[in-house]
């Protein structure tokens, strides 16, 4: 009785023993879970976080992104800007993401489309270039108007000089009763006119070309021709005295002839 009293005290001792070691292994795995557990909440915070960033910065960006998912071309995840544009182009009928790398303009729209290879599909990068285009446009509005700026200076210069001597030579036609001088004054009128006539004629047809261009035209004879001549008078020579903008006069010596 004392042998087995004695081997079963042993077994029993043994058990608790085994069981000691157990509990202190399982609490040892719970302090090793339990840690675990931390890091992979601090590493899916950390993740989250990055993914957040990510995010933000995708959608921050001024080019439109879309994930094309394998052969399929599915689209998978999108930024804001690449959603603004892909339903801007579906209410028009319009499936960019259908659409080969190149240009596309719809609506009032112009988009630029190009494909990065990625591992298990592509990317799609949607660019909006309508303002630029907008402002391309401006520039060149703005270029057209400073050439006909330059344009209407030259050809209002070139027209204010045949004109003077028209004005000063209709004033001096109206106070000549000399037949023969009136004539001559008339002759010079009508060739200030005629300056006048070439000028818009080499205009008209810089606007409407036939085959001849502008600079081939031939310029109109120079106004120094046209300028009123000295009158002549019981006292001599005097001069027509005219300004721009007002009728041309003579000195009162000046006889009338």
């Amino acid at each position: 009785m004392s042998s087995s009293h004695e081997s079963l005290h042993d077994g029993f001792a043994r058990f608790v023993h085994a069981a000691e070691e157990l509990e202190a292994s399982y609490a040892s795995l719970r302090q090793r879970a339990a840690s675990v557990d931390d890091e992979l909440q601090a590493t899916n915070a950390k993740l989250e976080q990055a993914l957040a960033e990510r995010d933000g910065m995708f959608a921050a960006l001024p080019i439109g992104l879309v994930a094309l998912r394998g052969d399929s071309g599915e689209a998978g995840a999108s930024n804001v800007e690449a959603d603004r544009l892909v339903a801007a182009a579906a209410a028009v009928g319009e499936d960019l993401l259908a659409r080969p790398d190149g240009t596309v303009v719809f609506d009032r729209y112009v988009v630029r489309l190009r494909r990065v290879s990625l591992p298990s599909g592509q990317l799609l990068m949607l660019e909006d270039r309508s303002h630029v285009e907008s402002l391309e446009r401006e520039v060149r509005r703005l270029d057209r108007l400073a050439g006909l700026s330059e344009l209407a200076l030259g050809v209002a210069h070139e027209i204010k000089n045949p004109l003077n001597g028209v004005m000063g030579f209709a004033g001096l036609l109206e106070r000549s009763d000399d037949g023969a001088t009136m004539r001559r004054y008339a002759s010079k009128i009508v060739e200030g006119v005629r300056a006048v006539d070439e000028i818009v004629k080499g205009l008209l047809g810089f606007a409407r070309p036939d085959g001849q261009t502008a600079r081939s035209r031939s310029r109109p004879s120079s106004s120094a021709s046209l300028r009123p001549p000295r009158c002549r008078g019981p006292a001599g020579c005097c001069a027509a005295k005219w300004t721009r903008g007002s009728t041309p006069t003579r000195s009162a010596a000046c006889s009338r002839t």
